[in-house]
């Protein structure tokens, strides 16, 4: 008997691909027949409608062990309109080695013609090994266009890669993943999510906390102008060793650019990734040589980085940019291991846009600061910057442009530490540092000379020229502090 052992063309079997016929019967015996026969699927170009509602026990076109299925580039697996709350167009469930490259799965969000649910999916993966999907777009699903999970034996999805992928105006989410292990995602796109909550680009959310997400890593990811989150992984213990490197996540002007939260020795990472909009609470995180960016235009929040909880947080040599807006909100953290750690960082406010005297960096509780630049750009405010804060800190080699001048302690004592327009002999509070011994001070003039002396309560500034004469015209100093 003799068996073909090249790729099986759908269209051979009677598939039409009009956008009018519904091709679904047709495809899922070519694949059948695939699977019997071990050959590659092809579908040629064309739209192809889907019956992605629930049928006998699965949903849409149903994958089998060993699949490897093509779409041309100008294939369109397409979703019938339907009123169904869960479908998928493709399911991938309880299977090994499947393999799903190029062309385009559309829903039919747009033609929906029910009100209610938010699982439509485009590719729905339940407790599936060695998954490869690849050089496609999946768009317009009534719910996400990936969905990553357990099935209901608790079996995780693992060792899947996901590479060359868009995944554009999806209804909940672009993609979501829940309780996966091992997942590798490439230069892929998770683009114009809106619709329903929680409207992320990805969203990292175990549905059983036993089962938590692990080893999950983005390289070179786009998560862009999605309503609710460029990423979320927003339960505590449920995430572990999520890492993101060379990605770009950018927050709609309504949402946040990322809610992040791993266990403790759960460490997550960012590493070389710019992120713009608002980041908040990224728990037990580490961002290394990361650009963080948010102007007035992001409207959820008043700061670039808020960290609120009692976890450790580190940012390694960043930039921290807040254009009209305010750039540090940092508190909660109870102990020394928990503190939030800033080494190398660069922050920069630019512009009087966030307010005159208006509180731009806060900094309470346990915290670090380490070899950093506070600077500003742009037209300053009148009376500069308020930092505040309260004393359980440390600030070695750390840098304050003039323009953070006024100081007040959560213990309710407001003080002015004056670090610009000093004169010889002016005294300054210690304010943002208990007790610091002054390691360099340096005034903006040249051939002038500045030093400090201290004691228990104020820093007594000496500014002279080159011939060790008093200045005695005010002008501005900045000043390196160490505990």
């Amino acid at each position: 008997k003799l068996k073909y052992d090249g790729s099986v063309n759908v269209k051979w079997f009677g598939a039409v691909g009009d956008g009018v016929n519904d091709d679904t019967q047709i495809i899922q015996i070519v694949l059948d027949y695939a699977n019997t026969n071990n050959n590659i699927v092809f579908i040629p170009n064309g739209t192809y409608m889907i019956n992605s509602t629930k049928n006998g026990t699965y949903y849409g076109l149903m994958m089998h062990d060993n699949t490897y299925l093509i779409l041309s580039p100008n294939a369109i697996l397409k979703a019938i309109p339907n009123d169904s709350t869960n479908y998928s167009i493709i399911q991938i469930n309880n299977k090994t080695n499947v393999t799903i490259e190029g062309g385009t799965i559309e829903g039919e969000r747009n033609n929906h013609t029910g009100t209610v649910g938010e699982s439509g999916m485009g590719i729905y993966v339940v407790g599936s090994n060695k998954i490869n999907i690849k050089d496609m777009t999946i768009k317009n699903c009534w719910g996400d266009g990936i969905y990553l999970s357990i099935d209901a034996n608790n079996n995780y999805s693992s060792n899947i890669v996901i590479s060359n992928v868009i995944s554009d105006n999806n209804r909940r989410q672009g993609m979501s993943i829940v309780s996966a292990y091992n997942i590798l995602v490439t230069h892929s796109w998770f683009t114009n999510t809106n619709g329903t909550g929680p409207s992320a680009g990805v969203d990292l959310e175990p549905n059983i906390s036993n089962y938590p997400n692990k080893e999950i890593t983005f390289i070179d990811c786009h998560f862009i102008n999605n309503d609710g989150y460029a990423v979320v992984a927003g339960n505590y213990n449920d995430n572990h060793n999520i890492n993101f490197d060379q990605c770009k996540l950018v927050a709609g002007h309504n949402g946040w650019a990322i809610w992040f939260s791993t266990p403790e020795k759960q460490i997550s990472r960012f590493t070389n990734c710019t992120i713009k909009g608002p980041a908040v609470y990224l728990i037990n995180a580490i961002c290394d040589n990361c650009f963080f960016y948010k102007d007035a235009n992001w409207t959820k929040s008043s700061y670039v980085i808020t960290c609120s909880y009692d976890n450790f947080t580190k940012f390694n040599n960043c930039k921290i940019y807040a254009k009209g807006t305010r750039p540090l909100y940092i508190e909660g953290s109870a102990t020394k291991s928990t503190a939030k750690v800033f080494n190398g960082c660069k922050i920069i406010t630019d512009g009087d846009g966030a307010g005159n005297k208006t509180m731009v960096v806060f900094l309470t509780s346990e915290f670090y600061l380490s070899n950093c630049i506070f600077d500003h750009v742009g037209t300053e405010p009148v009376d500069g910057f308020v930092v505040e804060g309260g004393f359980s800190q440390k600030a070695e080699n750390t840098l304050f442009s003039p323009v953070y001048r006024h100081y007040y302690n959560t213990q309710g004592v407001s003080e002015n530490y004056g670090i610009a327009s000093v004169k010889d002999g002016d005294t300054i509070p210690h304010g943002l540092f208990r007790t610091p011994s002054i390691v360099n001070i340096t005034t903006t003039v040249e051939n002038h000379i500045a030093s400090v002396t201290s004691d228990s309560t104020n820093l007594t500034i000496h500014l002279t020229d080159n011939s060790g004469n008093a200045i005695t015209t005010a002008e501005n100093i900045y000043w390196f502090a160490k505990v």
